[in-house]
């Protein structure tokens, strides 16, 4: 079974990405936002963040922050999604809370599953 193809050349079968740990399985990687939206622009935003793919908006606050989480995607590392949110009219910034990177094999043993 092949991991993410970003993260490979032809000639691989395992992860290259540094830190990352050798596993047949896709790695499972994961990033906590904290983004601070512009007043009168919170519907506007969650719906662009809606569309994007492995974005999850968790909860907002009403002085107009929002929780998220961003998982990698076959199509698109977490990072270049951050820098999509960050780059979201009506978004003034973004903060990395939280990241976890592991292979798949990692979370079994620990008895967590993706």
């Amino acid at each position: 079974m092949k991991v993410n193809s970003r993260f490979l050349s032809e000639d691989q079968e395992l992860a290259t990405v540094p830190g990352a740990l050798p596993s047949p399985e896709k790695p499972f990687n994961v990033c906590g936002l904290l983004a601070h939206v512009a007043e009168g622009q919170m519907a506007a935003v969650r719906a662009a963040l809606d569309e994007l793919d492995g974005v999850e908006v968790h909860a907002e606050t009403e002085d107009g922050r929002l929780v998220i989480t961003i998982e990698d995607t076959e199509d698109c590392l977490a990072a270049e999604m951050i820098t999509k949110v960050d780059r979201t009219p009506g978004v003034m910034n973004s903060s990395l809370v939280y990241h976890q990177f592991e292979s798949q094999d990692s979370l079994e043993r620990e008895g967590v599953s993706s």
